[in-house]
């Protein structure tokens, strides 16, 4: 079983860079499916080795989290916009850290789908994860702040950005005409 793990992170890992070599050339069909064929692999083998090397674990798991965020823009770009929220809320729950993944289904919740409320949610987790107000998400009551994953060099420009969509989540909220919807694209 621990021989497996290395082979697991290799696996996904070329899975990954394939499909990102892919979606450089425009293919992002071919991508989409090495980005799902490293998110198979990881459920596929995930379950087997929850209880082993934790570590190792977690670099395994945070792998399937990219894959998982890079078929949401990968599905995105198709405008496949409910599967690319549905991938964004996976790679999330893989990594709840993962604040961009949660700042990309906030756009898709509010330009695409109008689910106003929804965005809002998350675009505030987003801002909490870059500012250390979430938590371990471990339930147990503690509080321990954890770092961002990929956290952006400068995180203010990012934040200003959150915030500002904050705003139109909540300005828009609740309004189903058209001829007052933000126009963002």
């Amino acid at each position: 079983k621990e021989e497996e793990l290395p082979l697991l992170a290799t696996g996904l890992s070329l899975y990954i860079n394939l499909g990102t070599a892919l979606s450089s050339i425009g293919d992002e069909r071919a991508a989409m499916k090495m980005y799902r064929s490293a998110i198979l692999k990881y459920n596929d083998h995930a379950d087997d080795h929850a209880d082993d090397h934790a570590d190792d674990m977690k670099q395994i798991t945070n792998l399937a989290a990219q894959a998982a965020f890079f078929l949401g823009m990968t599905m995105e770009e198709l405008q496949m916009y409910e599967t690319a929220a549905d991938a964004y809320a996976y790679a999330n729950s893989l990594d709840e850290q993962h604040w961009a993944s949660l700042a990309n289904l906030g756009s898709i919740l509010h330009d695409r789908l109008r689910q106003y409320g929804d965005a809002l949610v998350v675009y505030n987790k987003a801002v909490d994860i870059l500012t250390g107000n979430s938590s371990n998400g471990s339930g147990n009551g503690n509080s321990n702040t954890v770092e961002p994953t990929d956290p952006p060099e400068e995180p203010r420009y990012v934040l200003s950005q959150l915030h500002y969509r904050i705003g139109l989540a909540i300005t828009y909220g609740g309004t189903t005409d058209s001829d007052t919807d933000p126009k963002t694209d």
